[in-house]
C-alpha cells in the first residue's frame, strides 16, 4: 500500500506574499529567561532566552497572510479555524512532487 502525501504552499490572493500565519487565542507561552542584555549605545534592554519553551495551545481564530493580515477564507467567503480545512482556502495550493 502507497501513502500519497500532498504538499502545499500559501500565496496571498491580496498581496503576494508566501508566509502563513496562525493566530491563536486563549493561549499560555512560557520562555525561559537564560540573562538581560543590556545595550548602552541604545539605552534598551534585550532577552536573551533559553532554547527551552513551554506552549498551551489555545484555539485557533484564523489563518492569515503573516505580512497584510488578509485572512484565509474558504469557498463561502468564512474564515478558515481548522488547519484540516486550510486546502480548500483562498491562495493555497498543492506543489507539484518531482518524482
Amino acid at each position: 500500500m502507497t501513502t500519497m502525501i500532498t504538499k502545499y504552499k500559501f500565496k496571498c490572493p491580496s498581496c503576494g506574499h508566501d508566509v502563513l500565519e496562525e493566530i491563536v487565542t486563549n493561549a499560555v507561552v512560557s520562555s525561559a529567561v537564560d540573562s538581560l542584555i543590556y545595550d548602552t549605545e541604545k539605552n534598551q534592554t534585550y532577552i536573551d532566552y533559553c532554547d527551552n519553551e513551554i506552549n498551551d495551545y489555545g484555539d485557533t481564530d484564523r489563518f492569515q497572510c503573516k505580512n497584510c493580515g488578509m485572512p484565509v477564507l474558504d469557498n463561502d467567503g468564512k474564515k478558515i479555524t481548522f488547519y484540516g480545512d486550510l486546502d480548500k482556502g483562498a491562495g493555497i495550493t498543492p506543489v507539484k512532487n518531482d518524482k
